[in-house]
Parts: structure tokens; C-alpha cells; sequence
């Protein structure tokens, strides 16, 4: 479940990718952390705008009968499928592109 997952933006206004950083903080505990970057850059009508970055940064506690990290400051659920190597923030599917 640690890595880095990432999900590409292509549409006909933006362009960029959005990366989920998973690593344990207290494996016993089933409490990890989560940083989320993304990094997109807009156009309209002809003009592109610069290139902006976001960083977030959760804990989560992982819950084994769901197989899903709940991240509670933003009431949020991360669902694994590790058979795909991929991840779900809500419909929002990432591909695990680098193991922790």
C-alpha cells in the first residue's frame, strides 16, 4: 500500500498530474501519512497561464476490514485495489507508479 500514485489531467483546459504520497508514521497503530501535490497548468481562449502547484498533507488511519485509509481531518477514504496496482480517492482512480 505505501508509494506513490499518480493520476494524469488532460483536458482542453488544463494539463498536469496529481501525486499521492502514502508512507507509515506508526505501523502498529495503522496510522499513515498522506501528501497530495498536484501541478497543472491552465489554458483559455488561446492563453496559458502559468504553471501553478499545490501541496496537502493528512494522516490517515488505515482500516483492515475495508482495506481503506480514512482520512479524517477532511472526512475523506482512500480504497485500495492492489491486484491493479492503482488506488481510489473517491472516483478519482491513481496508479501506483513507485513502491515505499
Amino acid at each position: 500500500m505505501p508509494g506513490m500514485y499518480v493520476r494524469q489531467i488532460e483536458n482542453e483546459f488544463t494539463n498536469g498530474a496529481d501525486t499521492i504520497v502514502i508512507t507509515v508514521h506508526d505501523h502498529s497503530g495503522g496510522v499513515y501519512l498522506v501528501q497530495n501535490m498536484t501541478g497543472y497548468q491552465q489554458r483559455l481562449d488561446g492563453k496559458v497561464f502559468p504553471p501553478e502547484y499545490k501541496v496537502k498533507k493528512w494522516t490517515a488511519v488505515y482500516d483492515e476490514k475495508t482495506h481503506q485509509l480514512i482520512i479524517q481531518q477532511k472526512q475523506d477514504i482512500i480504497t485500495f485495489s492492489p491486484q491493479e496496482n492503482k488506488l481510489l480517492r473517491g472516483r478519482t482512480e491513481f496508479f501506483k507508479v513507485k513502491k515505499d
